[in-house]
C-alpha cells in the first residue's frame, strides 16, 4: 500500500523570518502560506489529470520537473508577499534594510521549497496521489510522479527576483513614508497624495492621443481600470506592476516598455 503523503503545517518552515515578528504575525503568514499551498496542490493535481488525458502529446515529450516551475513560482511569490507585509508593518523600515531582507527571504523560501523533503517533493507526491496517478507509459517512455520531484532552485529563484520587484517598491514606499512622517509629521497617505508625477501624466496623455484611445479602450486592451488610469493622468502614484501592465496594454498598438514610462 502506498504511504499517504500529507501537507505539512509546521511553523518550522517559517524559521528565520525575523525575531521581531509577533506570534500573531507568524500565524497570519502561516495561514496565507497554507492557503497558497492548497492552491498549489490543486493546480498540480489538475496538471496530473491533464497528463492522464495524453497531455504529453501537447508537450511533445513526457513531463519534467521544469514544467512545474510556474506553479511553485506562484506559491513562492504568495509566501514572500505575506512575509513582506508583516515584516514591513512591524519593522522600523529604512531603505538600506530592504534589499538584504528580500535576498535573505527569497533564499530561505527557495530552500524550504527545494530541500530534500521540502514543499516541492511533498506537493508533487500529494497531487499525484490525489489524481490517482501511479505511472504512465507513453510513446516517449514510462514515468511516475517521482520523476517530477527534482526541484529547480536556480530557475525558481531567478523568477522570484522578478516577482520581488513590486514587493521591493512597496517596501520602499513604506520606508519613505516612515522617514517623511518622522521629519514632517505628514502621514504616508497624505504624503503620497502630495507626490505628483506630471511627467508621467503628460506622457500617458500623449500615448493615448497617438493611439486615439480613451481610458476605457486602454482597459479593453487589458490595461489598468479607468480609476487607476485616472490616477496616472492626475499625476498620482501607482504600483510598479500597474506601470508594467500599462506598458503591456499600450504595446497592443505601439510597442512600449515600462522603462520608457517617466518617473517624474
Amino acid at each position: 500500500m502506498t504511504k499517504k503523503i500529507t501537507t505539512s503545517t509546521s511553523l518550522q518552515e517559517l524559521s528565520g523570518v525575523g525575531d521581531n515578528l509577533t506570534p500573531q504575525a507568524l500565524a497570519r503568514i502561516n495561514a496565507e502560506r497554507m492557503k497558497a499551498r492548497r492552491q498549489l496542490e490543486e493546480k498540480l493535481r489538475q496538471f496530473f489529470e491533464s497528463m492522464k488525458e495524453k497531455g504529453e502529446e501537447k508537450l511533445g515529450r513526457n513531463p519534467r520537473s521544469e514544467d512545474l516551475v510556474p506553479y511553485f513560482r506562484e506559491y513562492a511569490a504568495h509566501w514572500l508577499k505575506a512575509e513582506a507585509q508583516e515584516w514591513g508593518a512591524q519593522t522600523p523600515l529604512r531603505n538600506e534594510m530592504i534589499l538584504p531582507w528580500l535576498g535573505g527571504a527569497m533564499s530561505r523560501i527557495v530552500h524550504q521549497i527545494c530541500t530534500r523533503e521540502g514543499v516541492w517533493v511533498r506537493a508533487v507526491l500529494i497531487a499525484g496521489q490525489a489524481a490517482n496517478f501511479g505511472s504512465s507509459t507513453t510513446r516517449f517512455g514510462t514515468y511516475t510522479p517521482q520523476k517530477l520531484t527534482k526541484p529547480k532552485p536556480e530557475q525558481l529563484k531567478a523568477l522570484m527576483v522578478i516577482d520581488a520587484r513590486d514587493i521591493q517598491a512597496e517596501l520602499v514606499r513604506k520606508a519613505a513614508g516612515v522617514e517623511a512622517g518622522a521629519s514632517t509629521g505628514v502621514g504616508k497617505s497624505d504624503r503620497d497624495q502630495l507626490k505628483k508625477y506630471p511627467g508621467r501624466a503628460a506622457w500617458l496623455y500623449e500615448q493615448l492621443r497617438i493611439r486615439a484611445w480613451s481610458p476605457q479602450v486602454l482597459r479593453e486592451h487589458k490595461g489598468p481600470d479607468r480609476k487607476t488610469t485616472g490616477r496616472i493622468l492626475h499625476g498620482l502614484p501607482v504600483r510598479f506592476m500597474t506601470l508594467e501592465k500599462l506598458a503591456d496594454s499600450l504595446s497592443a498598438k505601439v510597442k512600449v516598455t515600462s522603462i520608457e514610462i517617466p518617473n517624474d
